[in-house]
């Protein structure tokens, strides 16, 4: 039954929807493993069955969903605060697809080598596309928007980096070569999507990484070559997309001055992030415990001198950060908060010691999802959703297979 796995992230950005019909499908099975007395069997019996800090776990990623719901109830628009919950229905089908992941039995090994392989073709089909001088984030394959893309692959690049990089006494020397390939085939995705976040974010994870690797045996000549490593990646980065950061800057400086409400300012993409950060900051200010909750849009604004919604259609803030503080106050900032710090809590810090591989992946995920949503929506479209689930279930559901959480 892992095969069921290994072919989900084979296929899931190969073709379009593949990720959330997935999600769904592992859903149903997780309700029938619950109902099914000898699947129920399977799926416990190496795990000495769920336990209270899974159901932790699982509250913690529903809570997004189930917050969204709560908060749409002193939303002025209560059609548009359930619009956003269901945005975020993903969330609560993690129990559900845990379930389901722990009756197949996943071998990451196996689950990573898939991954890899669907990145490498993703990254051979965007060349393909770009010498044929068509986008590639609207091809046949896979038709999502750039950002979207660029922020699923980020995800699993990392995921895939971690794994190269990380030692472990279950992965071949053969498998690392398929895993650096996958990499690869990440890098040229993100190049090719224009995405400055996803760029600067893979690169802030070669580093930390390296420099993690590092610290466990440091010398004056590992130093030198690591400066001079780091060094070329930094300049690597801004040479490769040099364009793009020049872009930003004269953006910003528009933005400045035009005093950030004309709507020349609002036609550049920076431009347009200025504004909805200058809304938010406001909004936040005015309304900081609870917020103003899930149905608040940039261009309902208007009382803190936003514009119109036929000039500012944007349905969110750009920002997970600020969307959260937006939306719900400090008081559901805090709420996720702690369950960030319960997730690192038993899938990094409780597993670091007999599996770092795990661990590793465990704290980069929720890295790379931070990375990409400070400005950004990290958490808005169904793909990156999807992903996020089905990365974290699979994640535990190896940490619980090894008995590795107390």
């Amino acid at each position: 039954m892992h095969i069921l796995i290994s072919a989900y992230f084979l296929i899931f950005l190969l073709i379009r929807h593949a990720s959330e019909v997935g999600l769904v499908l592992f859903a149903i099975l997780g309700v029938c493993t619950l109902i099914v007395p000898s699947m129920r069997l399977r799926a416990f019996s190496s795990i000495a069955g769920w336990q209270r800090q899974d159901s932790l776990i699982a509250l913690a990623l529903s809570s997004v969903f189930i917050f969204k719901l709560l908060s749409s109830s002193w939303s002025a628009s209560p059609q548009l605060g359930l619009k956003n919950a269901l945005w975020h229905v993903h969330f609560a089908a993690w129990p559900l697809v845990t379930v389901a992941l722990m009756y197949c039995k996943p071998k990451i090994n196996h689950v990573l080598t898939s991954l890899a392989l669907s990145i490498a073709f993703t990254g051979a089909w965007t060349l393909t596309s770009l010498f044929a001088g068509k986008p590639a984030y609207y091809s046949a394959i896979y038709k999502i928007n750039s950002g979207v893309l660029a922020e699923v692959v980020f995800v699993c690049g990392t995921m895939l980096l971690v794994a190269a990089t990380t030692y472990s006494n279950e992965k071949r020397f053969w498998c690392k070569g398929v895993y650096l390939f996958g990499v690869t085939g990440a890098l040229i995705v993100l190049y090719s999507t224009h995405r400055r976040t996803e760029w600067i974010g893979f690169f802030i994870v070669v580093c930390s990484l390296g420099a993690w690797h590092l610290s466990k045996n440091l010398t004056i000549v590992r130093f030198t070559l690591a400066f001079l490593l780091f060094s070329g990646l930094i300049f690597g980065l801004f040479y490769f997309r040099q364009e793009r950061f020049l872009t930003a800057y004269n953006e910003i400086i528009q933005y400045f001055s035009l005093t950030g409400s004309d709507s020349g300012a609002l036609t550049t993409s920076v431009g347009i992030r200025m504004e909805i950060y200058r809304l938010g900051i406001k909004a936040f200010l005015d309304n900081p415990l609870f917020g103003m909750g899930s149905g608040v849009r940039p261009f309902l604004l208007q009382a803190y001198g936003g514009p119109e919604e036929n000039v500012f259609p944007h349905r969110h803030f750009h920002s997970e950060f600020l969307q959260t503080l937006v939306e719900g106050g400090l008081v559901w900032a805090t709420l996720l908060f702690c369950c960030v710090g319960y997730w690192f809590k038993k899938a990094v810090f409780g597993t670091c010691s007999t599996s770092p591989m795990l661990a590793i992946m465990a704290a980069y995920l929720s890295i790379s999802f931070m990375l990409s949503g400070s400005v950004s929506a990290g958490l808005i479209y169904g793909p990156a959703n999807a992903s996020l689930v089905m990365f974290s279930a699979l994640i535990w559901v190896c940490i619980r297979q090894h008995k590795m959480v107390s």
